[in-house]
């Protein structure tokens, strides 16, 4: 009986030597296994939807990978990608509001050097020596608003987070502390219709500069 008790090289499952360790990522995503069956409700704060605001069953599903992972994934977010830092003033992030009203323009000067100085209107933009120009000026656009797309939520997520943890520290009653994080998270209507009324008195002034004969 004992010769044919097969040994570890002959055994189904082949050796018994062990097995290689696995990468970093790899660990993680075994260790999130349970929750993420489940969908990630278990590692969702039940008060982020208080501080999300409007549309939390839309970015419940945006911020998903965030909560199963806390660390930067590429996603997609439409509305920070068409209207840029607006959206990130309009959700009170005022860093990327910030990193995404300058970036352009700071792009644009190290690419462009003293060109970007020179407007372009769409007489000037149509000749062949503008051209170039005008490439560069779409290509700093559209890479500022892919930037901005695959950021946003991020961003949301990050702040979001270290709302809820200032406010646990303060260590109030439940009805206060949702009160709390309604007030700090949520959305600032005022905000974006003051940035889009500066916005658009800069552009009509840009405008007025470059019209013939504005300086007669």
């Amino acid at each position: 009986m004992r010769d044919e008790l097969p040994n570890d090289a002959t055994r189904p499952d082949g050796p018994s030597t062990p097995e290689p360790p696995l990468p970093a990522w790899a660990r993680r995503m075994r260790e999130n296994a349970p929750s993420s069956a489940n969908g990630g409700d278990s590692t969702v704060p039940s008060r982020f939807e208080a501080f999300i605001g409007p549309r939390w069953s839309t970015y419940r599903t945006k911020l998903k990978p965030f909560f199963d992972e806390p660390s930067f994934v590429p996603t997609w977010n439409w509305p920070a990608a068409l209207f840029g830092p607006f959206w990130f003033l309009y959700r009170k992030l005022y860093l990327g509001f910030l990193l995404f009203w300058f970036a352009p323009g700071v792009a644009l000067r190290m690419l462009a050097g003293e060109r970007a100085d020179v407007p372009l209107t769409p007489a000037t933009a149509a000749l062949p020596e503008n051209r170039g120009q005008l490439l560069l000026q779409l290509g700093v656009v559209i890479s500022c608003a892919i930037a901005a797309g695959g950021t946003a939520n991020y961003f949301l997520w990050r702040r979001g987070r270290a709302a809820l943890a200032a406010v646990d520290l303060q260590q109030l009653p439940d009805a206060e502390s949702l009160a709390l994080i309604r007030r700090v998270g949520g959305v600032s209507r005022t905000m974006l219709f003051v940035s889009l009324a500066f916005a658009l008195g800069v552009l009509m002034v840009a405008m007025a500069a470059v019209q013939p004969g504005a300086s007669r």
